[in-house]
């Protein structure tokens, strides 16, 4: 009977080493899909340099290019607003914005 006791105990130390072992390993595989994650994240980030569009912005800019936007309601309430978010989304047009007057007539 003392064996039985012995082995069982065994038994039960290792279970629960097994159980710990596999927590942990489930722990790490997922920080390590996380920081991969992250990773391909900062990768994908770090491939694109904005500065080649903005001088090409500032090529095309004219002397009131976007004073409808800055003098605008929308603009004067985000900066009005404390901690407040301008979100700016669209369709980019692909000709400057006196040209789009200018096919109209």
């Amino acid at each position: 009977m003392n064996s039985y006791n012995a082995i069982s105990n065994l038994c039960r130390t290792l279970t629960v080493a097994i159980d710990q072992g596999i927590t942990q390993l489930r722990h790490d595989f997922a920080t390590a899909r996380t920081d991969e994650y992250r990773d391909k994240i900062i990768r994908w980030l770090s491939y694109t340099d904005p500065s080649s569009n903005h001088l090409a912005a500032c090529k095309k800019h004219q002397p009131t290019t976007g004073e409808w936007f800055i003098k605008g309601a929308n603009m004067k309430e985000w900066k009005g607003t404390r901690n407040s978010l301008l979100w700016l989304y669209g369709i980019r047009q692909s000709f400057p914005f006196s040209r789009q007057y200018m096919d109209v007539d």
